[in-house]
């Protein structure tokens, strides 16, 4: 029997018996319906009471948060300060670009900082989407120690030699983009310092060869653009619906394709390198030896008992590179545009800087002696911090807090960091003055807590607690060999034609990502870096 449709069903088979099942026509808005279900079931699900009760500083919709996200992605910095203001010192919660965070204020700063709980490798592992393809190149590393291990086995306390390596890989990228000329060249700020930094950590995480591929260094720089685009619009969509949409997104898609250079590239630069070592063995020659990030994490995979291999390399250098594109790059943009908005200060940072190169050299002590150069880096850190909140967390196990919030396993939750501009803590705390930590360091026990590095209460730049960042030491050693080579030997200043300082994007404030620099290499070279560490 064959029912009227435009289309017939496959035949089904019974007991020796064929017919044909008869054919259902869904409504085309079937799928529509289908998409709302999953999203209430999933917003039903996920719901949290205690979190509910908390106020709420921009509502979303009943099947949408679109709206809601939007408006506070343009806005971010108006509805933060309603909240304070709303709400002062107590949590609030608001639904922001990356979803709905409940923000805490920092009276609880102490009591959260070592919270076994409240993790910011799972909040990390949530916000870029760790267990999608392409993103979870990053799962093994948000999930465990080894990581932290490689940098705080190796980088913490930077050698000469890693110093050296550094300043050769900033000089080589300085005279690629400017050259030797005396004529001002025109380039674009953001983008300048972004290839610079990605250039000078990776000399210490590939090694001179691989740093100085063009292809290398193109595709890490396309594939950290295209992996935080792409999940920024996969937030965009409940949380069930991004294993599927990321198939759809031309981001998600550009970012696979660069992840799979950067395999096929490593995975030739680890086979040669053992190839290499057992040609040494083969030849009873001693195998040779690399201080590079290969080396460091295939020690750390060893201890713990681990296969060191392509998969496991290429994580190390995606995380490497996200880190110093994000954070380093930020606090260096920022600490360049400040200078240039402040040319007198600029020039007091260079003769402190000019006197420690000659006399120190380019060390540990001289890095230390620089107070100038290292308040002026604290102090864009705390007037312009990379984000308007900090301290990112996930609750990874029921969490109660002393005055009486109940934070449920799986809630997110920020630190309302306004108090770093708190003028009862600093005095005109909206103006950014080079000399605040140099002279905090004079104060009693401000010689260790006023530095770049330290972590203290009433400045959160670096974090807090169990999760501050451990590779500050590494990017503060390198934002200052960058800033000792652009200050002694490089003159700078904006070009023309700036509409905006900074601008803003959810949380983030960034550089104004269109501002040019004009630069020019100074007709007397003050230091020649190429023969600095020969002394």
């Amino acid at each position: 029997m064959t029912m009227n449709s435009p289309s017939h069903s496959p035949s089904a088979i019974q007991d020796g018996l064929q017919w044909e099942l008869p054919t259902v026509q869904l409504p085309s808005y079937f799928p529509v319906i289908c998409i709302m279900l999953v999203v209430v079931v999933y917003r039903f699900a996920s719901s949290d009471k205690t979190v509910k009760a908390l106020p709420s500083i921009n509502t979303r919709g009943l099947f949408s948060s679109t709206v809601a996200r939007k408006t506070f992605t343009a806005s971010a910095e108006s509805f933060l300060n309603e909240a304070k203001e709303k709400h002062p010192r107590k949590p609030w919660r608001v639904m922001t670009d990356l979803g709905e965070r409940v923000v805490l204020t920092p009276e609880l700063m102490e009591e959260i900082r070592n919270e076994p709980n409240m993790s910011f490798q799972g909040a990390f592992h949530e916000d870029f989407h760790g267990s999608l393809p392409g993103f979870d190149a990053i799962q093994f590393f948000v999930r465990s120690d080894i990581l932290i291990a490689v940098v705080r086995n190796n980088l913490l306390r930077p050698t000469l030699s890693m110093t050296e390596r550094m300043s050769d890989e900033t000089n080589y990228a300085l005279s690629k983009t400017v050259g030797n000329t005396s004529d001002w060249t025109e380039l674009n700020l953001c983008q300048t310092l972004t290839d610079m930094v990605s250039r000078v950590s990776a000399r210490l995480f590939v090694g001179e060869e691989l740093c100085r591929n063009e292809e290398w260094i193109q595709s890490s720089q396309h594939f950290h653009h295209t992996w935080f685009a792409g999940a920024m619009k996969l937030h965009d969509w409940p949380w069930p619906l991004r294993h599927l949409v990321h198939w759809f997104i031309p981001e998600c898609q550009e970012m696979k394709k660069y992840l799979g250079k950067q395999k096929k590239i490593l995975a030739d630069f680890v086979a040669k390198r053992e190839n290499m070592k057992k040609d040494a063995a083969a030849a009873g020659q001693e195998a040779p030896k690399f201080d590079d990030g290969f080396t460091w994490l295939e020690q750390e995979a060893k201890a713990r008992g681990l296969v060191y291999d392509t998969t496991m390399a290429t994580g190390l250098q995606l995380m490497i590179a996200l880190v110093s594109a994000h954070a380093t790059t930020d606090l260096l943009q920022k600490t360049m545009f400040h200078l240039l908005q402040h040319p007198g200060a600029t020039e007091q940072i260079r003769e402190e800087v000019l006197g420690q190169l000659r006399t120190e050299g380019m060390t540990t002590a001289s890095f230390y002696n620089m107070h100038l150069l290292d308040s002026a880096l604290k102090e864009s850190q705390r007037v312009t911090p990379s984000e308007m909140l900090l301290i990112r967390r996930r609750v990874m196990g029921d969490v109660q807090l002393s005055n009486g919030l109940f934070l449920k396993e799986g809630t997110r939750t920020w630190m309302d960091v306004s108090h770093m501009k708190d003028p009862a803590i600093y005095e005109n705390p909206e103006q950014w003055d080079m000399t605040r930590f140099a002279k905090l360091r004079t104060q009693p026990g401000g010689a260790s807590s006023a530095q770049l590095v330290s972590s203290t209460r009433n400045h959160v730049g670096f974090g807090y607690g169990k999760h501050v960042c451990t590779g500050r030491f590494f990017a503060t050693n390198l934002l200052k060999v960058v800033l000792c080579h652009l200050l002694a030997n490089y003159e700078w200043k904006l070009a023309p034609g700036l509409e905006a300082d900074f601008l803003d994007f959810g949380i983030s404030r960034m550089v104004n990502p269109q501002a040019k620099l004009l630069i020019r290499r100074r007709e007397k070279v003050e230091i020649d870096f190429d023969s600095i560490f020969d002394s």
